[in-house]
């Protein structure tokens, strides 16, 4: 049976509540219980949008399995968004048959590759744990250029680049123009504000294949 998307979390870091504040907003999110794991997406059995500390959670909480995934496509480097604790579940399995592809950023990969030359060889840390999955052959890393479209799993990616920043050199965030059997999608998290280029970008998109389908857009401001 195929699965529906499902909306695995979308709050910011803090989450919502923040477990810590103890604020107007925050106490009336805790009685209604108006919870806001942090940001991530699966569109389907086989692909999904950030791998952050809540996914795991959020799974078991939807009941929808993640053994099918094959492709994630990362906003950013932010522990939020790429976690060390998620990626740890995979070192505890030998069901999932298929390696896991995530996409990033040029510079989010060079950040990771950075991690993994800094740290495999020191135990316990993040750096050493993607290289001992990268061995296995369980994960896989790919660098995606902003206004370039790819096919990932039978779904055409075109990554927008935003100003929102992320822990590599130079590296922003991407929001992913998504064009599946459900129609056209923008996933849009951790945008900032859209510049021109990211403007022209869509009206150029607009003016060749119509208006978009879906629009997933972020409120922290």
């Amino acid at each position: 049976m195929k699965l529906e998307p499902v909306f695995l979390g979308t709050g910011a870091a803090e989450m919502y509540p923040n477990p810590f504040c103890g604020c107007e907003t925050c106490e009336r999110a805790r009685r209604n219980r108006e919870t806001r794991l942090r940001a991530s997406f699966l569109l389907d059995e086989t692909m999904m949008v950030d791998f952050g500390p809540d996914v795991c959670a959020a799974s078991q909480h939807y009941g929808v399995p993640l053994f099918d995934v094959e492709h994630v496509l990362v906003t950013h480097t932010h522990e939020d968004h790429f976690n060390m604790a998620t990626f740890s579940i995979l070192t505890m399995t030998n069901m999932k048959k298929k390696p896991m592809n995530f996409y990033l950023s040029s510079a989010g990969l060079a950040w990771v590759e950075h991690v993994i030359e800094l740290e495999k060889g020191t135990s316990g840390t993040f750096g050493q744990m993607l290289s001992s999955l990268l061995s296995q052959g369980k994960i896989a890393f790919h660098a995606l250029e902003p206004y370039q479209t790819y096919e990932i799993g039978e779904k055409k990616i075109t990554p927008l680049k935003t100003i929102h920043r992320g822990f590599g050199e130079g590296e922003t965030a991407q929001n992913y123009l998504i064009e599946w059997e459900r129609g056209v999608w923008l996933y849009a998290a951790d945008t900032s504000l859209y510049g021109e280029e990211n403007l022209e970008f869509l009206r150029v998109w607009a003016d060749k294949h119509g208006a978009l389908d879906t629009f997933i857009v972020e409120g922290t401001f």
